[in-house]
């Protein structure tokens, strides 16, 4: 949601603090078996464990590296993909604003208003080569 949309700034950091807490808990629950599991789930777990007195902890040293690695990779993605969807929709943006600046250029020209063209040609922003064609469209 927060990669997608543009949230305030407090909601997508509340979901990247809930998503943070979230596999805290788990890593935590991986390394003590303090009893999240049991609660979230509906059936018996202790057949899935394989050691004398299940549920049975994997330690706290790889829990926490498990913990360290996931929130890196969550981090590093959520930065990445971030800034890629926020570049993509300011591009959207300014390639709106071109065709729209083309369109009323295009639509001036069609009723030998040049004068008004040529205000939009030179106001508008328009990139190098559309304003090169606009123009030597204008001067003929």
């Amino acid at each position: 949601i927060a990669l997608v949309c543009k949230l305030h700034v407090n909601v997508t950091w509340r979901l990247v603090g809930a998503v943070s807490i979230w596999l805290s808990l788990l890593s935590t629950e991986d390394a003590v078996r303090w009893g999240f599991y049991d609660l979230v789930t509906f059936r018996d777990q202790r057949d899935l464990y394989n050691c004398s007195k299940p549920p049975c902890a994997n330690g706290a040293f790889s829990s926490g590296l498990a913990l360290a690695s996931n929130l890196c990779v969550f981090l590093l993605d959520f930065y990445f993909t971030r800034g890629f969807a926020y570049r993509l929709q300011d591009e959207q943006k300014a390639m709106q604003n071109v065709i729209y600046a083309a369109e009323w250029i295009a639509n001036c020209l069609s009723r030998f208003d040049l004068d008004s063209a040529e205000e939009a040609i030179t106001t508008s922003p328009l990139p190098p080569p559309l304003h090169d064609a606009f123009s030597s469209i204008l001067r003929n």
